[in-house]
């Protein structure tokens, strides 16, 4: 998506892969970080990394797009940012769910080595209809 200026709002996925487990759901995310993404502007001048509330909002996007069933926000844990994340970075975004849990864990990871990860936890079904 494009926004005024040329700018993108979104980071770029290159393609998908699923596996399954007897118990643990996973979904690879390849994705490219445009160098004209927007959120880079003022952050920071001559040394551009992306901010951690966009990383977040991107895992977000996706784990409620692949997991229709979870909706709801509860909170965010087990958050580390290790390593910034520049434009034109190629990334792999790792998202994992144990089957039936109300909360998936993500990994950025760039030539193998983890950018950040953290988990999102999710109301129940049931929490979310109050």
């Amino acid at each position: 998506m494009r926004v005024s200026g040329g700018e993108r709002a979104h980071l770029v996925m290159c393609a998908q892969a699923r596996s399954d487990g007897d118990e643990i759901e996973t979904h690879e995310f390849v994705i490219h970080v445009p160098p004209d993404l927007r959120w880079f502007r003022g952050h920071f001048e001559g040394n551009p990394i992306l901010p951690a509330v966009v990383q977040i909002h991107e895992v977000f996007r996706l784990v409620t797009t692949t997991w229709s069933d979870l909706a709801g926000l509860q909170r965010i844990t087990r958050v580390k940012f290790q390593k910034p994340i520049r434009p034109s970075d190629k990334l792999r975004l790792r998202l994992t769910r144990v089957r039936g849990a109300m909360r998936a864990a993500f990994e950025y990871q760039r030539d193998g080595e983890t950018c950040s990860s953290g988990t999102l936890e999710f109301a129940s079904a049931q929490g979310a209809r109050r």
